[in-house]
């Protein structure tokens, strides 16, 4: 529509493009399906993108792309699990022996 000359039309199909990947987004069955979806309709915001630049809305521009990384880094802050701490194994504390040795030496040899 944008090369036709229609702008407002395809920035108008843009934004219910983007508006349509966030619904499914939202109602994905699985996280992992949520976490697939942002970059596979990368296409649709990177597009928006270039067509905001080519109209020199450069400031909507960078809104469509930081609306999907941020959504992306969402995603990954609020999916995230922290891994518990093991306990050192006997190779590992032996490692970090040597390693406060050396930092409290003043032997440069060693």
């Amino acid at each position: 529509m944008g090369q036709l000359g229609h702008v407002d039309k395809s920035d108008a199909l843009y934004r219910e493009s983007i508006a349509l990947v966030d619904v499914m987004i939202e109602h994905a069955a699985t996280i992992n399906i949520q976490r697939y979806f942002p970059a596979e309709m990368s296409d649709v915001y990177v597009k928006y993108c270039a067509s905001l630049c080519r109209q020199k809305r450069y400031e909507e521009a960078l809104g469509a792309i930081e609306k999907v990384r941020g959504r992306v880094e969402s995603e990954a802050l609020e999916h995230h699990a922290s891994q518990p701490l093991h306990p050192a194994t006997p190779e590992e504390r032996e490692l970090m022996h040597i390693n406060i040795a050396l930092v409290n030496t003043d032997d440069h040899a060693a």
